[in-house]
């Protein structure tokens, strides 16, 4: 039976593609010349990362909310 490890934030290097749960601690949304997008803060328990969402959905605007 293989293991599977679980990468946390400290370990994410630049490219890596990552499929993980994170919660999300700020999310502001902005006016870009093609648009709106959201900035979001991420966290788990090893640290947290920014985040870009350039083309949201209406559950990024509706149901993506701090502490959650």
């Amino acid at each position: 039976m293989a293991s599977t490890t679980t990468k946390g934030i400290e370990d994410f290097d630049v490219n890596d593609s990552i499929t993980s749960f994170l919660c999300v601690r700020e999310k502001d949304i902005k006016d870009g010349a093609r648009g709106q997008f959201m900035k979001l803060v991420l966290s788990d328990r090893t640290g947290q990362i920014d985040g870009m969402i350039w083309d949201p959905d209406e559950f990024s605007f509706h149901q993506l909310k701090p502490g959650l």
